[in-house]
């Protein structure tokens, strides 16, 4: 009774949050800001900056990592914000 309780309650979970999600693509060319939060040692992290760049983004590698002109490392989609969606 519980497992197929649990079970109903996991379908509506993701048919809820499969409705609200929205697909992020980046394309080459596009300028993206970079998450890496910074931690100064007494200094509150309200205050500092999350985001770094913004970077062009050079090249696709597949559909969550992206590469950036600078030269850093690729980067994961979910560490990625669109420059023209920073402020929404």
């Amino acid at each position: 009774m519980v497992r197929e309780h649990m079970k109903r309650l996991a379908v509506r979970t993701k048919r809820h949050y499969d409705s609200k999600v929205k697909d992020v693509v980046f394309h080459v060319g596009d300028w993206v800001w970079v998450y890496s939060p910074r931690r100064y040692i007494g200094r509150s992290p309200k205050w500092s900056k999350q985001y770094g760049g913004p970077f062009l983004i050079e090249k696709v590698i597949n559909a969550v990592n992206y590469a950036t002109l600078v030269g850093l490392p690729a980067y994961q989609l979910s560490r990625l914000q669109s420059v023209l969606n920073a402020a929404a």
